[in-house]
């Protein structure tokens, strides 16, 4: 509160204090000698004078007035004063005590405490409820005209009051001091929400005299870091039992895999002395060919198994120079021999040698070239491209087949998946050829996909890269 002595004559400052000389932006000494009149907005100015009359005359000891006062920079301000009568001298009034307070900061002041989300309330030391703004209600359901006298701390959670209690004796004992936290408080309705607490000690402050607590309502946003938090304790869950099924699986492919390899060899080895003692033409020459066919079948299944574990565990490359053109030359050749029916057309570009494992492509290539077979009609064409695209030899696998849907492009490189929609339901496979592929690919540091036209066919794509300088002498 700004507080001045003017002479009850003209107005004439004698003494301010330094709120009074804050307020309208000057130093104390700077008014000393200034007329109530100067620092008045001229507009208001016989307002001012018609109070000092009745002071002077005895009507009245004390009036208030509203006025717009003059700053020093020039601006208005609207000032509330009350102008009191200095104890008289002979009967007359010498001097008269202003008085000033800026109604408009108190207003934008109070405006804010009403209108604010936040919670705002003045406690005792023992946590009995003093005063609270309207946002009591609106945040706990619970009028602050009638919340007066509550315990704040009965709303306290009971995981969260022992802190709280120990929060406020420690700020009631030291003036000044300050402690926030989180704390959870029951509603009006029963239920709880997650607030951030703030308590200050302003015993000693006047207008206030007590401890100021303040409430932020955060419980949208702590519901969702639970929410977040328990959906990623779910997931490391499902994720632990992904990896432990997944470990029982390869397990299992490997114990399985082992398992039927002994067999498959006695079955392979009977049957193809069956066929040599066999008469060429006879019913049992062609059942021991049945029987060869089936077990070889299931022997490559055994076999992609067993590989496509191993390459998802430690498994390590034998590198070497090697000549990719020549290598595919090869593989193209065999395939030729083993499906005569099938045109298989086999293009290269030069390249330079590229450090892989020969048997790992020999494995890529064969699985490219014999799925395209698979999925081509009968007297199809198939053909095997070779070229360099940056750094990388680039093959290509092109079949005129009944091509794959577009949603299953990327899922046919997933194990075991396989197109069981229109024509491709009918064709056997185990579902590992492609996986095997981009596997093999990825070991190399390549990649492998796939682009396809229902009905007119496919072209499978894999990368690996071309060493430039190779460390093979």
């Amino acid at each position: 509160i700004g507080l001045a002595v003017a002479d009850a004559d003209d107005g004439a400052l004698e003494d301010v204090n330094p709120v009074f000389a804050a307020m309208l932006g000057y130093d104390p000494g700077a008014l000393c000698g200034c007329r109530l009149d100067d620092i008045t907005h001229p507009d208001d100015r016989a307002a001012g004078r018609a109070a000092l009359t009745r002071l002077q005359t005895g009507e009245t000891e004390r009036c208030q007035i509203e006025q717009r006062c003059l700053r020093r920079d020039g601006l208005p301000v609207r000032l509330s004063l009350v102008l009191g009568a200095a104890p008289r001298v002979d009967g007359e009034i010498r001097a008269v005590v202003v008085q000033i307070e800026n109604r408009s900061q108190q207003e934008r002041s109070r405006a804010l405490v009403n209108h604010s989300n936040d919670v705002i309330c003045v406690i005792d030391p023992d946590g009995v409820l003093l005063f609270a703004s309207p946002a009591l209600d609106r945040v706990l359901g619970i009028g602050a005209d009638s919340a007066a006298g509550q315990i704040m701390l009965a709303r306290v959670h009971p995981d969260h009051r022992k802190d709280a209690e120990a929060a406020l004796r420690a700020v009631a004992a030291e003036p000044g001091a300050t402690r926030s936290g989180e704390v959870r408080l029951r509603r009006a309705d029963g239920s709880w929400g997650w607030f951030e607490a703030t308590i200050a000690n302003e015993l000693n402050t006047p207008d206030l005299g007590g401890i100021v607590l303040t409430l932020h309502d955060h419980s949208l946003l702590k519901a969702a870091q639970i929410a977040t938090v328990e959906a990623l304790a779910a997931q490391e869950d499902a994720n632990r039992e992904l990896t432990r099924i997944d470990q029982e699986r390869s397990d299992l492919v490997g114990i399985v895999g082992h398992e039927f390899r002994t067999p498959l060899t006695s079955i392979l080895g009977y049957s193809e002395l069956l066929r040599e003692l066999a008469s060429p033409d006879s019913e049992l020459a062609e059942l021991a060919d049945v029987i060869h066919q089936e077990g070889s079948l299931l022997a490559r299944l055994v076999d992609d198994l067993l590989w496509y574990e191993r390459m998802h565990s430690e498994f390590a490359l034998d590198r070497r120079p090697v000549d990719l053109a020549a290598l595919l030359t090869k593989v193209v050749e065999r395939m030729r021999r083993a499906h005569p029916d099938r045109d298989i057309q086999f293009m290269a570009a030069p390249l330079p040698l590229v450090s892989a494992d020969p048997d790992r492509l020999d494995q890529l290539a064969t699985n490219l070239i014999g799925n395209a077979i698979k999925y081509s009609p009968e007297g199809g064409v198939v053909r095997v491209e070779l070229d360099q695209t940056d750094d990388q030899a680039h093959l290509r696998v092109i079949d005129e087949g009944i091509g794959i849907p577009a949603y299953e492009l990327e899922k046919v490189f997933e194990r075991f998946h396989r197109v069981r929609t229109g024509p491709a339901r009918r064709i056997e496979g185990s579902g590992l050829g492609l996986p095997i592929v981009r596997q093999i690919a990825r070991l190399h540091g390549g990649e492998a996909w796939a682009e396809s036209e229902l009905g007119k066919g496919t072209i499978v794509h894999a990368v690996v890269p071309i060493a430039l300088e190779h460390p093979f002498s």
